[in-house]
């Protein structure tokens, strides 16, 4: 899955530097990318599930989701310090 880029998520300087206190002040584009990497993620930990793949295939997908989710988190801002 390709990330979006950052200029399509209207972050200003204050707002890159807090979390948002509610959904609604986050940018639609933000939103929908966080979504579209939370189901990639979902998908990966459902693909990891299938009983045909070996412990390594199962963990490198996990790895994947894992990463998956945190550029979600990333997207919502919920990194931010």
């Amino acid at each position: 899955m390709q990330r979006t880029p950052l200029h399509a998520c209207a972050h200003t300087s204050a707002r890159a530097t807090r979390t948002p206190s509610s959904p609604q002040e986050l940018d639609p584009g933000c939103i929908a990318s966080a979504r579209r990497w939370q189901a990639e993620a979902d998908l990966l930990r459902e693909m990891a599930g299938n009983p045909r793949l070996t412990a390594r295939q199962s963990a490198a997908l996990l790895r994947q989701a894992d990463a998956a989710a945190r550029q979600a988190d990333w997207w919502l801002g919920a990194t931010n310090p």
